[in-house]
Protein backbone atom coordinates (compact mmCIF):
# COMPACT_ATOMS: atom_id res chain seq x y z
CA UNK A 1 0.00 0.00 0.00
CA UNK A 2 1.45 3.39 -0.98
CA UNK A 3 2.08 5.86 1.83
CA UNK A 4 0.58 9.28 1.10
CA UNK A 5 3.02 12.14 0.53
CA UNK A 6 1.40 14.10 3.36
CA UNK A 7 2.63 11.46 5.79
CA UNK A 8 6.25 11.98 4.69
CA UNK A 9 5.87 15.68 5.28
CA UNK A 10 4.46 15.14 8.79
CA UNK A 11 7.33 12.83 9.74
CA UNK A 12 9.99 15.25 8.42
CA UNK A 13 8.46 18.27 10.17
CA UNK A 14 8.23 16.26 13.40
CA UNK A 15 11.89 15.36 13.26
CA UNK A 16 12.91 18.99 12.65
CA UNK A 17 10.83 20.24 15.60
CA UNK A 18 12.31 17.59 17.90
CA UNK A 19 15.81 18.55 16.85
CA UNK A 20 15.21 22.25 17.53
CA UNK A 21 13.69 21.52 20.96
CA UNK A 22 16.58 19.21 21.78
CA UNK A 23 19.17 21.83 20.87
CA UNK A 24 17.59 24.47 23.07
CA UNK A 25 17.90 22.15 26.07
CA UNK A 26 21.63 21.48 25.57
CA UNK A 27 24.14 23.01 27.97
CA UNK A 28 25.91 26.08 26.47
CA UNK A 29 29.40 25.50 25.06
CA UNK A 30 32.12 26.17 27.65
CA UNK A 31 34.14 29.38 27.20
CA UNK A 32 37.74 28.63 26.21
CA UNK A 33 40.09 30.47 28.52
CA UNK A 34 42.96 32.30 26.85
CA UNK A 35 46.31 30.91 27.93
CA UNK A 36 48.59 33.33 29.72
CA UNK A 37 50.92 35.11 27.29
CA UNK A 38 54.24 33.32 27.13
CA UNK A 39 57.38 35.43 26.89
CA UNK A 40 60.59 33.85 25.68
CA UNK A 41 63.81 34.82 27.49
CA UNK A 42 66.44 35.86 24.93
CA UNK A 43 69.93 34.94 26.04
CA UNK A 44 73.26 36.67 25.39
CA UNK A 45 76.72 36.64 26.97
CA UNK A 46 79.21 39.30 27.96
CA UNK A 47 82.62 39.30 29.60
CA UNK A 48 83.26 42.16 31.99
CA UNK A 49 86.15 42.88 34.33
CA UNK A 50 84.44 40.62 36.88
CA UNK A 51 84.34 37.65 34.51
CA UNK A 52 81.86 36.02 32.09
CA UNK A 53 78.14 36.55 32.54
CA UNK A 54 74.97 35.22 30.97
CA UNK A 55 72.22 37.81 30.70
CA UNK A 56 68.71 37.62 29.30
CA UNK A 57 65.89 39.86 28.22
CA UNK A 58 62.40 39.13 26.95
CA UNK A 59 60.74 38.60 23.59
CA UNK A 60 57.07 37.69 23.30
CA UNK A 61 55.85 34.89 21.06
CA UNK A 62 54.36 37.57 18.78
CA UNK A 63 57.73 39.29 18.41
CA UNK A 64 57.10 42.37 20.55
CA UNK A 65 59.74 43.04 23.15
CA UNK A 66 58.95 43.52 26.80
CA UNK A 67 60.70 45.67 29.41
CA UNK A 68 64.04 44.32 30.55
CA UNK A 69 63.55 42.34 33.76
CA UNK A 70 59.93 41.24 33.22
CA UNK A 71 58.96 39.43 36.40
CA UNK A 72 59.10 35.65 36.65
CA UNK A 73 59.10 33.36 39.65
CA UNK A 74 62.48 31.89 38.77
CA UNK A 75 64.97 31.17 36.02
CA UNK A 76 66.74 27.82 35.67
CA UNK A 77 70.09 27.66 33.85
CA UNK A 78 70.96 24.54 31.84
CA UNK A 79 74.31 23.52 30.37
CA UNK A 80 75.41 21.01 27.74
CA UNK A 81 79.00 20.16 26.84
CA UNK A 82 80.16 19.67 23.23
CA UNK A 83 76.71 18.52 22.05
CA UNK A 84 73.52 20.47 22.70
CA UNK A 85 71.15 17.48 22.68
CA UNK A 86 71.34 16.76 26.43
CA UNK A 87 71.16 19.65 28.91
CA UNK A 88 71.78 19.45 32.66
CA UNK A 89 70.42 21.92 35.20
CA UNK A 90 73.29 23.77 36.87
CA UNK A 91 71.74 26.74 38.67
CA UNK A 92 68.56 28.58 39.61
CA UNK A 93 68.06 32.31 40.15
CA UNK A 94 65.34 34.93 40.47
CA UNK A 95 67.42 37.59 38.73
CA UNK A 96 68.41 38.16 35.11
CA UNK A 97 72.15 37.49 35.35
CA UNK A 98 74.28 34.40 35.91
CA UNK A 99 78.01 34.84 36.56
CA UNK A 100 80.73 32.20 36.46
CA UNK A 101 84.51 31.95 36.40
CA UNK A 102 86.42 31.59 33.16
CA UNK A 103 88.39 28.63 34.58
CA UNK A 104 85.11 26.69 34.87
CA UNK A 105 85.27 26.17 31.10
CA UNK A 106 87.88 23.59 30.13
CA UNK A 107 89.92 24.45 27.07
CA UNK A 108 89.02 22.44 23.97
CA UNK A 109 85.35 22.03 24.88
CA UNK A 110 82.25 23.91 23.75
CA UNK A 111 79.63 24.82 26.33
CA UNK A 112 76.00 25.41 25.41
CA UNK A 113 73.60 27.31 27.66
CA UNK A 114 69.90 27.93 27.76
CA UNK A 115 67.52 29.49 30.28
CA UNK A 116 64.06 28.33 31.32
CA UNK A 117 61.73 30.99 32.73
CA UNK A 118 58.95 29.99 35.14
CA UNK A 119 56.08 32.47 35.29
CA UNK A 120 53.72 29.88 36.83
CA UNK A 121 53.57 26.09 37.17
CA UNK A 122 51.90 25.79 33.76
CA UNK A 123 53.62 28.65 31.98
CA UNK A 124 57.33 28.35 31.30
CA UNK A 125 59.49 28.82 28.25
CA UNK A 126 63.01 28.00 27.07
CA UNK A 127 65.41 30.58 25.73
CA UNK A 128 67.54 30.38 22.64
CA UNK A 129 70.82 28.44 22.88
CA UNK A 130 74.22 30.12 22.90
CA UNK A 131 77.65 28.54 22.63
CA UNK A 132 80.66 29.60 24.69
CA UNK A 133 84.26 28.43 24.78
CA UNK A 134 87.14 29.53 26.96
CA UNK A 135 89.01 30.83 23.90
CA UNK A 136 86.04 32.85 22.59
CA UNK A 137 85.51 34.44 26.01
CA UNK A 138 89.18 35.28 26.26
CA UNK A 139 89.01 36.88 22.83
CA UNK A 140 85.91 38.99 23.42
CA UNK A 141 85.40 41.47 26.25
CA UNK A 142 82.40 43.77 26.68
CA UNK A 143 82.51 47.23 28.22
CA UNK A 144 79.46 47.31 30.50
CA UNK A 145 78.94 50.68 32.23
CA UNK A 146 77.19 51.05 35.55
CA UNK A 147 74.31 53.03 34.06
CA UNK A 148 73.69 50.52 31.21
CA UNK A 149 72.81 53.13 28.58
CA UNK A 150 73.21 52.12 24.95
CA UNK A 151 76.75 52.49 23.55
CA UNK A 152 77.91 52.67 19.94
CA UNK A 153 80.59 53.97 17.53
CA UNK A 154 83.52 52.86 19.64
CA UNK A 155 87.15 53.77 18.93
CA UNK A 156 90.40 53.40 20.83
CA UNK A 157 92.10 56.44 22.29
CA UNK A 158 95.67 56.66 23.61
CA UNK A 159 96.13 52.95 24.19
CA UNK A 160 94.33 49.66 23.88
CA UNK A 161 92.88 49.92 27.41
CA UNK A 162 90.99 53.17 26.89
CA UNK A 163 88.08 53.66 24.51
CA UNK A 164 85.87 56.45 23.29
CA UNK A 165 82.28 55.84 22.28
CA UNK A 166 78.89 57.38 21.77
CA UNK A 167 76.63 57.06 24.82
CA UNK A 168 72.90 57.50 24.17
CA UNK A 169 70.54 58.59 26.92
CA UNK A 170 66.80 59.07 26.48
CA UNK A 171 67.26 62.61 25.17
CA UNK A 172 70.93 63.26 24.34
CA UNK A 173 73.99 61.60 22.82
CA UNK A 174 77.44 62.17 24.33
CA UNK A 175 81.01 61.47 23.38
CA UNK A 176 82.28 59.50 26.37
CA UNK A 177 85.41 57.74 27.62
CA UNK A 178 85.78 54.40 29.35
CA UNK A 179 88.50 52.00 30.37
CA UNK A 180 88.62 48.21 30.23
CA UNK A 181 88.41 46.68 33.68
CA UNK A 182 86.30 49.58 34.97
CA UNK A 183 82.63 50.46 34.65
CA UNK A 184 82.89 54.24 35.10
CA UNK A 185 82.07 56.56 32.21
CA UNK A 186 83.47 60.06 31.67
CA UNK A 187 81.31 62.34 29.53
CA UNK A 188 83.48 64.55 27.29
CA UNK A 189 81.09 66.59 25.16
CA UNK A 190 77.62 66.40 23.63
CA UNK A 191 77.88 64.79 20.20
CA UNK A 192 77.96 61.58 18.14
CA UNK A 193 80.37 59.23 16.35
CA UNK A 194 83.74 60.19 17.90
CA UNK A 195 87.08 59.73 16.13
CA UNK A 196 90.52 60.50 17.61
CA UNK A 197 93.56 61.50 15.59
CA UNK A 198 96.80 59.47 15.69
CA UNK A 199 98.41 61.80 18.22
CA UNK A 200 95.31 61.45 20.42
CA UNK A 201 95.11 65.18 21.08
CA UNK A 202 92.23 66.11 18.76
CA UNK A 203 88.72 64.70 18.66
CA UNK A 204 86.38 64.85 15.67
CA UNK A 205 82.67 64.19 16.12
CA UNK A 206 79.27 64.98 14.71
CA UNK A 207 77.01 67.55 16.34
CA UNK A 208 73.97 69.65 15.53
CA UNK A 209 74.49 73.36 14.75
CA UNK A 210 72.09 76.26 14.24
CA UNK A 211 72.10 77.68 10.73
CA UNK A 212 71.87 81.32 9.65
CA UNK A 213 68.32 80.72 8.42
CA UNK A 214 67.11 79.58 11.82
CA UNK A 215 67.20 75.86 11.13
CA UNK A 216 69.52 73.11 12.34
CA UNK A 217 72.14 71.15 10.46
CA UNK A 218 74.64 68.39 11.16
CA UNK A 219 78.16 69.68 11.68
CA UNK A 220 81.59 68.11 11.92
CA UNK A 221 83.42 69.54 14.92
CA UNK A 222 87.04 69.16 15.96
CA UNK A 223 88.11 69.93 19.51
CA UNK A 224 91.13 69.74 21.74
CA UNK A 225 89.56 67.92 24.72
CA UNK A 226 92.39 68.81 27.13
CA UNK A 227 91.92 72.54 26.56
CA UNK A 228 88.25 72.47 25.48
CA UNK A 229 89.29 74.42 22.39
CA UNK A 230 87.18 74.35 19.24
CA UNK A 231 89.47 74.09 16.23
CA UNK A 232 86.96 73.86 13.43
CA UNK A 233 83.27 73.49 12.71
CA UNK A 234 82.25 72.43 9.22
CA UNK A 235 78.62 72.17 8.19
CA UNK A 236 77.75 68.80 6.74
CA UNK A 237 75.05 69.73 4.24
CA UNK A 238 72.02 67.44 4.31
CA UNK A 239 74.04 64.43 5.41
CA UNK A 240 72.44 62.53 8.30
CA UNK A 241 75.76 60.80 9.05
CA UNK A 242 79.19 62.36 8.50
CA UNK A 243 81.25 59.40 9.76
CA UNK A 244 84.67 61.08 10.28
CA UNK A 245 88.04 59.32 10.27
CA UNK A 246 91.62 60.61 10.72
CA UNK A 247 94.48 59.76 8.40
CA UNK A 248 98.05 60.33 7.23
CA UNK A 249 98.39 62.42 4.07
CA UNK A 250 101.17 64.61 2.66
CA UNK A 251 103.41 63.73 5.57
CA UNK A 252 100.85 64.90 8.16
CA UNK A 253 98.62 62.81 10.41
CA UNK A 254 95.91 65.40 10.95
CA UNK A 255 93.69 64.94 7.89
CA UNK A 256 90.01 64.10 8.26
CA UNK A 257 87.81 62.20 5.83
CA UNK A 258 84.02 62.29 5.95
CA UNK A 259 80.95 61.86 3.75
CA UNK A 260 78.41 64.55 2.92
CA UNK A 261 76.18 65.84 0.19
CA UNK A 262 77.98 67.76 -2.56
CA UNK A 263 77.00 71.47 -2.49
CA UNK A 264 74.54 72.61 -5.20
CA UNK A 265 73.93 69.07 -6.46
CA UNK A 266 72.08 65.84 -5.74
CA UNK A 267 75.34 63.92 -5.37
CA UNK A 268 76.99 62.40 -2.34
CA UNK A 269 80.71 62.67 -1.86
CA UNK A 270 83.83 61.72 0.07
CA UNK A 271 85.65 64.80 1.37
CA UNK A 272 89.00 65.35 3.08
CA UNK A 273 90.27 68.42 4.86
CA UNK A 274 92.85 69.54 7.37
CA UNK A 275 91.30 71.41 10.31
CA UNK A 276 94.53 73.22 11.17
CA UNK A 277 95.32 74.95 7.85
CA UNK A 278 91.98 76.68 7.24
CA UNK A 279 91.58 75.35 3.67
CA UNK A 280 88.22 74.33 2.23
CA UNK A 281 87.37 70.61 2.17
CA UNK A 282 88.44 68.73 -0.98
CA UNK A 283 86.02 66.47 -2.85
CA UNK A 284 87.74 63.14 -3.52
CA UNK A 285 84.85 61.16 -5.04
CA UNK A 286 81.20 61.78 -5.81
CA UNK A 287 78.41 59.20 -6.06
CA UNK A 288 75.01 59.42 -7.74
CA UNK A 289 72.34 58.27 -5.25
CA UNK A 290 69.73 55.71 -6.27
CA UNK A 291 66.16 56.23 -5.10
CA UNK A 292 65.62 52.48 -4.78
CA UNK A 293 68.03 52.43 -1.83
CA UNK A 294 65.43 54.12 0.35
CA UNK A 295 67.01 55.47 3.53
CA UNK A 296 70.38 53.78 2.88
CA UNK A 297 73.31 56.02 2.06
CA UNK A 298 74.94 55.18 -1.28
CA UNK A 299 78.40 55.31 0.26
CA UNK A 300 79.85 54.49 3.69
CA UNK A 301 82.48 55.77 6.10
CA UNK A 302 85.81 56.42 4.29
CA UNK A 303 88.71 55.12 6.41
CA UNK A 304 92.34 56.03 5.83
CA UNK A 305 95.17 53.59 5.33
CA UNK A 306 98.76 53.98 4.24
CA UNK A 307 100.80 51.68 2.06
CA UNK A 308 103.12 53.24 -0.49
CA UNK A 309 100.64 56.13 -0.70
CA UNK A 310 97.54 57.30 1.12
CA UNK A 311 94.28 55.53 0.38
CA UNK A 312 90.68 55.64 1.55
CA UNK A 313 88.61 52.44 1.87
CA UNK A 314 84.84 52.66 1.84
CA UNK A 315 81.70 50.65 1.21
CA UNK A 316 79.51 51.33 -1.78
CA UNK A 317 76.13 49.89 -2.76
CA UNK A 318 75.97 47.94 -6.00
CA UNK A 319 73.05 46.08 -7.62
CA UNK A 320 73.78 42.38 -8.13
CA UNK A 321 71.94 40.09 -10.51
CA UNK A 322 69.92 37.45 -8.70
CA UNK A 323 68.06 34.40 -10.01
CA UNK A 324 65.24 34.99 -12.49
CA UNK A 325 67.00 38.12 -13.75
CA UNK A 326 66.05 40.15 -10.67
CA UNK A 327 68.48 42.51 -8.92
CA UNK A 328 69.21 43.11 -5.28
CA UNK A 329 71.50 45.56 -3.49
CA UNK A 330 74.64 44.60 -1.59
CA UNK A 331 77.76 46.49 -0.55
CA UNK A 332 81.27 46.02 -1.91
CA UNK A 333 84.43 47.58 -0.50
CA UNK A 334 86.48 49.86 -2.73
CA UNK A 335 89.58 51.98 -2.22
CA UNK A 336 90.68 55.23 -3.82
CA UNK A 337 94.17 56.68 -4.09
CA UNK A 338 93.92 60.14 -2.57
CA UNK A 339 96.53 61.55 -4.99
CA UNK A 340 95.75 59.89 -8.33
CA UNK A 341 92.04 59.22 -7.59
CA UNK A 342 92.43 55.75 -9.11
CA UNK A 343 90.02 53.20 -7.68
CA UNK A 344 90.00 49.44 -7.16
CA UNK A 345 87.97 46.82 -5.37
CA UNK A 346 89.29 45.48 -2.08
CA UNK A 347 86.34 43.10 -1.66
CA UNK A 348 83.85 42.32 -4.42
CA UNK A 349 81.43 39.42 -4.05
CA UNK A 350 77.78 38.40 -4.20
CA UNK A 351 77.63 38.94 -0.42
CA UNK A 352 77.10 42.07 1.64
CA UNK A 353 80.61 43.30 2.58
CA UNK A 354 80.90 46.58 4.48
CA UNK A 355 82.38 48.64 7.36
CA UNK A 356 86.10 48.32 6.46
CA UNK A 357 88.82 49.18 8.97
CA UNK A 358 92.53 48.90 8.11
CA UNK A 359 95.27 48.22 10.67
CA UNK A 360 97.80 51.00 11.34
CA UNK A 361 100.54 49.14 9.45
CA UNK A 362 98.31 48.92 6.36
CA UNK A 363 98.60 45.13 6.12
CA UNK A 364 95.20 43.91 7.31
CA UNK A 365 91.66 45.02 6.66
CA UNK A 366 88.85 43.96 8.97
CA UNK A 367 85.34 44.18 7.58
CA UNK A 368 81.84 42.85 8.08
CA UNK A 369 80.24 40.28 5.80
CA UNK A 370 77.25 37.95 5.73
CA UNK A 371 79.03 35.38 3.55
CA UNK A 372 78.83 32.80 6.37
CA UNK A 373 75.06 33.15 6.66
CA UNK A 374 74.95 36.01 9.17
CA UNK A 375 76.97 39.16 9.70
CA UNK A 376 80.38 38.39 11.19
CA UNK A 377 83.84 39.98 11.35
CA UNK A 378 86.26 38.95 8.61
CA UNK A 379 89.92 39.77 7.99
CA UNK A 380 91.69 40.25 4.68
CA UNK A 381 95.48 40.12 4.40
CA UNK A 382 96.17 42.94 1.92
CA UNK A 383 99.48 41.30 0.96
CA UNK A 384 98.47 37.67 0.42
CA UNK A 385 94.78 38.49 -0.34
CA UNK A 386 93.78 35.72 2.09
CA UNK A 387 90.43 35.93 3.92
CA UNK A 388 89.90 34.74 7.52
CA UNK A 389 86.67 34.65 9.51
CA UNK A 390 87.29 36.08 12.98
CA UNK A 391 83.90 35.57 14.63
CA UNK A 392 81.22 32.97 14.27
CA UNK A 393 81.49 30.69 17.31
CA UNK A 394 81.09 33.41 19.93
CA UNK A 395 77.31 33.11 20.20
CA UNK A 396 74.56 31.18 18.46
CA UNK A 397 72.26 34.17 18.45
CA UNK A 398 70.71 35.27 15.15
CA UNK A 399 69.59 38.61 16.59
CA UNK A 400 73.16 39.82 17.07
CA UNK A 401 74.08 42.74 14.81
CA UNK A 402 77.63 44.03 14.46
CA UNK A 403 78.50 47.44 13.07
CA UNK A 404 81.48 49.84 13.11
CA UNK A 405 85.00 48.37 13.54
CA UNK A 406 88.15 50.08 14.86
CA UNK A 407 91.73 48.82 15.33
CA UNK A 408 93.71 49.40 18.50
CA UNK A 409 96.96 51.39 18.08
CA UNK A 410 99.06 48.24 18.64
CA UNK A 411 96.98 46.16 16.19
CA UNK A 412 96.14 43.50 18.81
CA UNK A 413 92.44 44.27 19.18
CA UNK A 414 89.40 45.14 17.11
CA UNK A 415 86.72 47.27 18.65
CA UNK A 416 83.12 46.80 17.55
CA UNK A 417 79.63 47.44 18.76
CA UNK A 418 76.85 44.90 18.61
CA UNK A 419 73.15 44.96 19.34
CA UNK A 420 71.87 42.68 22.08
CA UNK A 421 68.46 41.04 22.27
CA UNK A 422 66.98 44.13 23.93
CA UNK A 423 67.98 46.46 21.04
CA UNK A 424 70.80 48.05 23.04
CA UNK A 425 74.32 48.48 21.66
CA UNK A 426 77.46 47.51 23.56
CA UNK A 427 81.13 48.06 22.85
CA UNK A 428 83.31 44.95 22.62
CA UNK A 429 86.95 44.36 21.89
CA UNK A 430 88.11 41.26 20.09
CA UNK A 431 91.63 39.92 20.43
CA UNK A 432 93.17 39.36 16.99
CA UNK A 433 95.79 36.63 16.74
Amino acid sequence: MEVPKIMYRVVIWGLLISLIIGCTSLDPLPQIEESPKVYTPRLFSIRTANGPELRWGWLSMGGSQQPYGLSAEKFVIFQAIDQYDTFTEIAETSGDTFSFALDQLDEGHSYFYRIQAYASEENNEFSSIIQLTSSSLEQKETFWPESEESLSHGSFTKNSDQISFQLDTDSTSYVALGKWGESKVQLVIEGEDPAWNHLQNHLAFQSIQDTSTGGIQNALQVVDPDNSFLLESTLGGDAPYLQPDWGDYQGRQDWISYISTVPSSDLWGIFIYNPTDGAEPTLIKDVVPDNSLGSHLPIGRPVWYKREESFLAYEIFKPKLYRNDTSYWVRDIQSINVNSRSEKYLVESMWDDFAPSVSNDGNYMAFLSNRSGKTEIWLKDLNSQKFTQLTGSLELNPSRKINKLAWSPDGKYLLYTHEDVMDRNWVCRLKVN
